[in-house]
């Protein structure tokens, strides 16, 4: 896999070494010349002179094996010979810098029944493992002890106990050694550090970059935040010493928040001279499967990003010495975090920077002064287990919230996915999967401080976290997407050998995934139900004893049917003993343990919002430590019930229905809805009396689209004397949304895009959904299943009547946002033929719909959107 590139000739006198990053299977030969033409440039001279843009070549290569099938049409980039100077005659060299990534394309590797019916098994089989681990265990149990299996019921529930006890005192150790990590790395001179990283100036070898070479850029997903938080979290980043030169800021609107261009040039004014450069990015809501939330807005700036960096700075998509850090809105970062980056990233090497991701342990003490109890508590576990498990050698350390990422990764993997919720556990698994599991996280002991939600009210306060715990409990979907995709890498490598590694490889992610969420779920559930169960039991071998001497003082009389011999061995039996005494000890450690969040609140308390002095239960270490004990004690079991376990028992239930869902933004004073109405839909008015949702929708999209356009004209002609920012503002807020459609009508078409025959047939059942139902753009669910590739969704659909000549409208980008119409007028085998005919004219769903004899459209041209 890691191969030695051949050196390329740019001169006659200069020899150019190169590094390999294979990115969807071809070689992109990276030219990789210092940042700045002199490294040695002083940061006054740096700060003064105009940003420099990036100089590099790439030569774009066939990866197969005999040169005469090369693809010769492939156009290719030479270096310019005139661009060579003296850096780029030192250029990385190092086999172990080949990033070569999988593909996982599903089409491609899905191409026989067989195989298909496995990944479908495969990924329903992934749905119902968390139901089946969290709701059939505590069955199972509880069945178990009704029918007074108690030997097996005491020895499942004291396996339990001593494995949560394991977790508490690793947690206890591991967030007194992260504390210990903050202090020292907080004090650590890490730009020094990084300089002496350097290597020696006009150095005959080759020469990897450096620390002047390094660009950091952030994204910023925002939606709705208060200016203020946003000028907070600039300013922040602008503690970075070299932030002028080596640090850009992409502020990810939501196009449709009407405030967004206010407080785009609002920051830009702010911080006109503060950054390399500010990029703002606008993500539209209406795109197909951008469903939305933090993810699709993630997915639609760092497209843009990489545009924007292409076309105006010359950085190409794959460049070596840029790094993406992804943060969020309300983001307090540690004034010493890019120095700790920049020296992680090049002291990593050529092996392995390219393959780490970096994350700073997170810490919910923004506000923390002003939350109620449960929230405060639930937000001090949270914190401490954030950092016990990054402290953890023996964790696989997973990203959450901000983290950071080499550009050159995270082009190679395909940026990050719209269509999931939880995008920082989703794009850590993506980049796992796709690099055959060597992708790693690599702790920075710098906190940063972000907000916990926050209402106006108490109660809304709690709400809120109740919202959001319900947020993050969805999380565990991505257990799916670990399961269902592994099985097309397996597919996808070339020996049995690779896919043993591989899923070896995989084992510690997946682990991670189903301890975070099965934790989650059971502590405050099991600890519970044990203290119960054994405590009936006692309570039963009491009766048993008292019906010799007083029957009268047993109110259940003789409820077991076992001897008296049995319930006395049971109730001193060495089981118990431990279960006991292991649930107590599991007790005291997790108060204890609570008692550092005082330590790490007193470490960061400068950057707490409020005056810490002003609050006697905080001001003071010692107190500040008992307080939170007495906290713990009273509350900690009802929060870790309310936050952990309860959300994760209703996500367990919906992920068997879909893994897709939409991002509820976290409640935060200050911060809007910013949502536009929608155009109403009557669906009990006299005209909708008889006809389907769908038509009632339809109709309603029509009359909004006229009002829409209407509307365009008429504050055209009124913004034509006013220049864009007041024709604009003049037009905020007059367009409403368009109607939703009926959400019994999206599952129909998510099933059909899915390729989930199981869930078409359940939506089906419902007399109320019409097969045949069409979108704006008239397209019916057969025709998404037939881009999508699933015969036997397309055989399901037709048998149970869909029609088969129905012809589209779509204009320009159809509904699944994956290939492009010229024309109108199309049908499901027209869009199938557009989708899988140039790469597979044998398709199985092409071959099916010419065997019913299905249609041709009257427009009979598509072609695929590459």
């Amino acid at each position: 896999m890691d191969t030695e590139q051949e050196a390329v000739l740019l001169s006659d006198d200069c020899l150019v070494k190169e590094r390999s990053i294979s990115v969807d299977h071809r070689e992109v030969k990276l030219l990789c010349p210092s940042f700045f033409a002199n490294a040695c440039v002083s940061q006054q001279q740096f700060a003064d002179e105009e940003p420099t843009k990036l100089s590099r070549s790439v030569l774009l290569v066939s990866d197969c094996d005999d040169p005469a099938e090369a693809d010769t049409t492939r156009e290719t980039t030479v270096p310019d010979p005139t661009e060579a100077d003296e850096a780029l005659c030192a250029m990385l060299q190092n086999p172990d810098t080949l990033l070569s990534v999988l593909e996982l394309n599903q089409d491609e590797l899905i191409t026989n029944r067989w195989r298909r019916f496995a990944f479908h098994a495969m990924r329903m089989l992934a749905r119902a493992s968390p139901a089946l681990v969290i709701y059939g265990g505590t069955i199972s149990l509880l069945v178990c002890a009704i029918c007074q299996y108690r030997w097996g019921v005491l020895l499942a529930l004291t396996l339990f106990t001593f494995y949560m006890l394991h977790l508490c005192v690793t947690f206890l150790i591991f967030a007194a050694v992260g504390l210990l990590r903050v202090f020292h790395e907080s004090r650590e001179d890490w730009a020094a550090r990084a300089a002496a990283l350097q290597p020696a100036a006009h150095a005959d070898d080759e020469e990897d970059i450096t620390a002047c070479d390094v660009l950091h850029v952030v994204m910023l997903p925002t939606f709705c935040t208060p200016l203020t938080v946003l000028e907070h979290t600039l300013t922040s980043l602008a503690q970075y010493s070299q932030a002028k030169g080596q640090l850009a800021v992409c502020l990810a609107f939501e196009e449709r928040e009407e405030e967004a261009q206010e407080k785009e040039k609002s920051l830009r004014q702010m911080f006109a001279d503060t950054f390399r450069f500010i990029h703002a990015t606008y993500h539209p809501s209406d795109l197909p499967n951008h469903l939305p939330g933090k993810s699709s807005n993630e997915c639609w700036a760092f497209q843009q990003l990489c545009r924007e960096l292409e076309e105006v700075y010359q950085i190409m998509p794959e460049d070596p010495r840029v790094v993406i850090t992804v943060i969020d809105d309300d983001s307090d970062m540690h004034g010493k975090y890019f120095e700790a980056l920049t020296h992680h990233f090049v002291a990593a090497g050529p092996s392995r920077r390219y393959l780490n991701l970096w994350q700073p342990p997170i810490c919910h003490f923004k506000n923390f002064l002003r939350q109620p109890l449960l929230v405060r508590i639930s937000s001090l576990f949270s914190t401490l287990n954030e950092l016990s498990c990054l402290a953890n050698p023996w964790d696989c350390h997973v990203p959450y919230s901000s983290y950071s990422i080499s550009f050159a990764l995270a082009c190679a993997v395909g940026g990050w996915d719209p269509e999931y919720l939880a995008e920082d556990w989703h794009m850590f698994a993506k980049c796992s999967l796709k690099t055959m599991g060597r992708a790693k996280c690599v702790p920075i002991f710098l906190p940063v401080l972000n907000y916990t939600p926050e209402e106006d009210t108490y109660c809304s306060t709690l709400w809120s976290r109740w919202t959001q715990a319900k947020r993050h409990a969805l999380g565990v979907s991505e257990v799916v997407y670990v399961l269902s995709f592994s099985f097309l890498a397996v597919l996808e490598l070339r020996s049995c050998r690779q896919a043993l590694v591989f899923l070896w490889r995989l084992l510690p992610l997946l682990a991670k995934f189903s301890q975070t969420h099965f934790v989650n779920g059971v502590a405050a559930v099991w600890n519970v139900m044990a203290q119960i169960v054994i405590h009936f039991y006692m309570f039963g071998s009491w009766c048993d004893l008292q019906l010799f001497a007083a029957p009268q003082m047993c109110p259940l009389g003789s409820w077991s049917t076992a001897d008296l011999t049995q319930e006395q061995v049971l109730r001193n039996s060495l089981l118990v003993f431990l279960q006991q005494r292991g649930t107590a000890l599991m007790a005291f450690v997790s108060i204890l343990s609570g008692g550092l969040g005082a330590i790490y609140f007193h470490m960061v308390k400068d950057r707490v919002e409020g005056n810490v002095d002003e609050h006697w239960k905080m001001r003071n270490l010692p107190l500040m430590w008992l307080v939170i004990e007495l906290e713990v004690s009273l509350c900690g079991l009802v929060q870790s019930f309310i936050f952990g376990a309860l959300p994760l028992w209703i996500a367990c239930i919906r992920i068997m229905s879909s893994v897709r869902f939409s991002h509820v933004a976290a409640g935060m004073v200050g911060r809007s809805t910013g949502e536009v109405s929608e155009y109403p839909v009557d669906f009990d008015s006299s005209w909708a009396q008889g006809r389907k949702a769908w038509e009632v929708w339809l109709a309603a999209f029509d009359a909004w689209d006229h009002e829409r356009k209407r509307l365009c004209e008429v504050y055209l002609r009124l913004g034509e004397d006013k220049d864009a920012a007041e024709a604009s503002e003049l037009a905020r807020g007059k367009f409403p949304k368009a109607p939703r459609m009926p959400e019994s009508v999206v599952a129909l078409y998510q099933a059909a895009h899915d390729g989930d025959v199981v869930a078409l047939a359940d939506l089906l059942e419902d007399e109320e959904i019409d097969i045949c139902c069409k979108d704006h753009n008239l397209q019916t669910p057969l025709m998404f299943a037939a881009v999508s590739g699933s015969l036997e969704c397309v055989e399901y659909l037709v048998d149970m009547g869909a029609d088969i000549a129905a012809a589209d409208n779509a204009e320009e980008l159809s509904a699944l946002h994956s290939f492009r119409l010229v024309t109108s007028g199309e049908t499901a085998l027209d869009l199938a033929l557009a989708q899988h005919g140039e790469k597979s004219p044998q398709h199985p769903v092409i071959l099916y719909l010419h065997s019913v004899k299905a249609p041709r459209g009257p427009a009979k041209k598509s072609r695929p959107l590459h």
